[in-house]
């Protein structure tokens, strides 16, 4: 970070370059004010939960809805450091990192925290991914020390006997055979070896080693840092004397080793917040546990608020508890958004973008009413602003956030554009990642940097007038269909909108004729049934001929996912492909 705030390479430049294309936050000139301490994360979470102590110590902090486990506030102190001494018991030292695969979705949040008090790092996984991809993670980063379940240890254990070295193995959330159990190793635990004289440099030293979703590629290590970390809740104000006795609780449907989930779970700590975590998504299970616990504010992706708007237990069931709905992982879709309006018009929307090297971008949340300008081209729908853009509505990301700066450029010049341009998303922030992870504990920052230290983010989006941000998909995944360019997510949306479809996703598969067709992949309500001739005339009486499903459709089951949750595009392209040869 440079004295401005800003990571590695993002000022390079920086003095003279005059763009005028540049969007920079509203929230900027009262985030500059703000002073980021060069401390660890743990000395500043310990300091809101001291600053509030009296207010939430007997609120729940962290519920597993599986399990029923759940931890409050006043836990987190004692029971880290126990965690930390248990750990420093083991042979856990300052640089190590806990490499974890596993459901808990309680307990692991609190081992995070002790594993940060020994000045080490977190990289956890999906519980679902390949061995060899274990095997890979877990040599990048030396890992001596594993976590996994009775679900994983299979799986994990083979993964680990291809390290050259050995590995302590820890369990969480029962007993595993042949393995330690945090549990257990805390249950005595008199902290009598705690890391007292640990020191981080905030700056340099791993917090943790996020894994991007591999929408874009092969999946990379994301390396934050403490000081990261702390500017990400600092700039939005967050270390703060709570006002209010009580505060909302959240329901989040990701699974423990997801970035959003793990700055959640802090970011509650400093708002006094109850975090409920769903950690398998499967529609009448995510359903009972809303009506058993009632959250005021749910955390979404897209795909997942589809399909809970489309069960029929939306219909049968009292939601009137639900104040928000909080989305991120990919751009929501009108159609969506006015369905949630009609069916639950108490609920209000929620909106935010990110990406791993920089977590938050933009968000709606804690922004000013947007102004309407155009009443025949945009609106308010579920209390988030759309803008109607070459015949399509879009719904936006919200502002930056505070110190981002962003740009739109020509995919094929570089050029920046104005505003309502489309172009590919480029950005500077000041949590910007301290670089790639390569073998060795080598990091690379300069992929996807360019000399002036904008970081090209793979998105195709636009601002408007007033500086909304609007996602509108991957530039990777257009396509062209004679000499015009097909964006997925616009053919995605008016599939949506029929009643019987709860998933839909949309690739350019090769035609020697016009280069390109566009091919849908489409999962039916159950007892639904649509022939893909239906689906092509739906599609086809709404948007231009370029955009009609010349590819054909394919009828699913259910979706692929990336390890992160959201929707395997790469994985469906390849199988279009596959099919077409």
């Amino acid at each position: 970070m440079d004295k401005n705030g800003y990571g590695p390479l993002q000022h390079i430049n920086s003095a003279c370059e005059k763009d005028v294309n540049v969007v920079t936050s509203p929230l900027a000139e009262k985030a500059m004010k703000v002073v980021i301490p060069e401390l660890s994360v743990t000395e500043v979470l310990f300091q809101a939960i001291d600053m509030n102590y009296d207010v939430i110590k007997n609120r729940n902090w962290v519920i597993d809805t599986n399990t029923g486990i759940s931890y409050k506030f006043r836990d987190i102190k004692p029971v880290t450091r126990k965690i930390a001494s248990a750990l420093t018991r083991l042979g856990f030292k300052q640089g190590d990192v806990l490499f974890y695969v596993a459901y808990d979705a309680a307990l692991i949040y609190l081992v995070n925290i002790g594993v940060w008090l020994c000045g080490g790092a977190i990289r956890g996984c999906y519980q679902k991914d390949r061995q060899e991809m274990y095997t890979i993670r877990m040599r990048e980063v030396s890992a001596r020390f594993v976590l996994c379940d009775l679900e994983t240890a299979a799986v994990v254990k083979s993964a680990a006997d291809q390290l050259e070295w050995d590995v302590t193995f820890l369990s969480i959330g029962g007993e595993v055979e042949g393995v330690l159990s945090i549990e257990e190793l805390i249950k005595n635990e008199d902290c009598s070896v705690f890391p007292e004289e640990v020191k981080v440099n905030s700056k340099e030293d791993t917090l943790i080693i996020l894994n991007t979703s591999g929408s874009t590629g092969s999946p990379k290590g994301v390396i934050h840092t403490h000081y990261n970390t702390v500017a990400y809740f600092l700039n939005k104000g967050m270390l703060k004397k709570l006002e209010s006795a009580t505060s909302p609780s959240w329901m989040a449907t990701f699974g423990n080793y997801f970035s959003s989930l793990i700055y959640m779970s802090l970011g509650c700590i400093f708002q006094g917040a109850s975090l409920h975590n769903v950690s398998k998504f499967e529609i009448k299970l995510f359903v009972e546990s809303l009506l058993k616990h009632k959250p005021q504010i749910v955390l979404l992706y897209p795909y997942a608020l589809h399909t809970f708007l489309q069960s029929a237990e939306i219909d049968e069931n009292d939601f009137s508890f639900i104040k928000s709905i909080s989305l991120l992982g990919s751009a929501l879709y009108y159609s969506t958004a006015k369905t949630l309006e009609d069916k639950l018009p108490h609920v209000k929307l929620a909106t935010s973008y990110g990406v791993t090297e920089a977590l938050s971008v933009a968000t709606t949340k804690f922004t000013p009413p947007p102004v309407i300008r155009d009443a025949e081209n945009e609106g308010i729908v579920a209390g988030i602003k759309y803008k109607k853009y070459q015949g399509e509505l879009h719904l936006t990301s919200g502002i930056l956030a505070p110190r981002e700066k962003a740009k739109i450029v020509d995919p094929s010049t570089g050029l920046s554009l104005g505003r309502n341009e489309k172009g590919e998303l480029l950005i500077k922030s000041s949590c910007f990642m301290k670089g790639y992870l390569r073998g060795n504990k080598e990091t690379d920052v300069s992929t996807g940097i360019d000399e002036n230290g904008w970081f090209a983010t793979g998105d195709l989006a636009f601002f408007d007038e007033d500086g909304w941000l609007y996602v509108v998909g991957r530039s990777r995944f257009t396509f062209k269909y004679n000499e015009r360019w097909v964006s997925p997510s616009d053919i995605e949306a008016i599939i949506l909108s029929h009643p019987a479809v709860v998933s839909a996703v949309v690739v350019g598969v090769p035609n020697l004729q016009t280069t390109s067709s566009a091919k849908a992949f489409v999962v039916l309500k159950p007892g639904s049934e649509v022939t893909e001739e239906e689906i092509k005339m739906h599609v086809a009486g709404q948007t231009e001929i370029h955009k009609h499903l010349h590819g054909g459709v394919e009828f699913l089951d259910s979706m692929p996912k990336t390890p992160s949750g959201k929707l395997d595009r790469s994985a469906l392209q390849k199988r279009a492909k596959k099919i077409g040869n």
